[in-house]
């Protein structure tokens, strides 16, 4: 009797595929944390520290913006005292011929009038005086020139000039080509005196850098004489 034989292949397959070992089949978890630590590690070897060239040309960048507004701070601030001397130049000025012109204006007695002086009997405060201008003295040390007063009692000589009150400093002009004082209708016997100071727009003429004013201010003002007795 012949053992019969199971033929058929389908049983064969799934024995066979019953023999092979199963896959292990991980836990959704483990993908996640896995995934996590693969893109963790690719962004840590992308992540890099600047190298020497680029730390070069950073310093180099932040010195030259810094430079330039250290530069402009500087010019700023030179500007600044530029525009206060200016200003410092004028209001001295014009105080002192304010001053001057007052006086000249008040006089009740002429003695002797030039084109860089003046010499008048004048109240002060209710007190007879006599003063003195004198605006063609050189400034020591500059090329300008200076204008001195002198006070003293009515009838006193003249003391010297050395030493005398300074009135007004920086003059360009005082000169006899460009005289402070300008009588009407002659020093003789004036009876309208114009007074022009011409002083350095820089206070005494400073143009560090470039930077101060060249040119000349010319402050001028006048009086109507009021004296009633002009002498020679």
């Amino acid at each position: 009797m012949v053992a019969s034989r199971d033929t058929c292949p389908s049983t064969h397959r799934a024995i066979r595929s019953d023999d092979e070992p199963r896959r292990r089949r991980r836990a959704p978890g483990t993908r996640s944390a896995s995934r996590a630590a693969r893109r963790l590690a690719a962004r840590l070897r992308e992540e890099r520290g600047y190298t020497l060239i680029e730390l070069l040309i950073a310093t180099v960048v932040s010195l030259v913006v810094l430079s330039a507004i250290t530069t402009l701070l500087v010019l700023s601030q030179r500007i600044e005292t530029r525009d206060a001397n200016y200003t410092y130049a004028q209001d001295d000025a014009r105080a002192a011929l304010d001053r001057m012109v007052s006086e000249i204006r008040q006089a009740w007695n002429i003695i002797s009038a030039g084109p860089n002086s003046v010499d008048m009997d004048v109240n002060l405060g209710g007190q007879p005086y006599q003063v003195y201008y004198e605006c063609d003295i050189p400034q020591p040390g500059t090329p300008y020139n200076e204008c001195v007063r002198l006070q003293l009692q009515v009838g006193a000589p003249l003391p010297s000039l050395a030493g005398a009150p300074v009135a007004i400093t920086n003059l360009e002009n005082g000169t006899a080509t460009n005289p402070v004082f300008s009588w009407g209708p002659s020093p003789i016997a004036p009876y309208y005196m114009t007074a022009t100071i011409d002083v350095p727009a820089s206070d005494g003429g400073t143009t560090k850098d470039g930077l101060g004013f060249s040119h000349t201010i010319v402050i001028s003002d006048g009086a109507l004489m009021r004296n009633e007795n002009v002498q020679n």
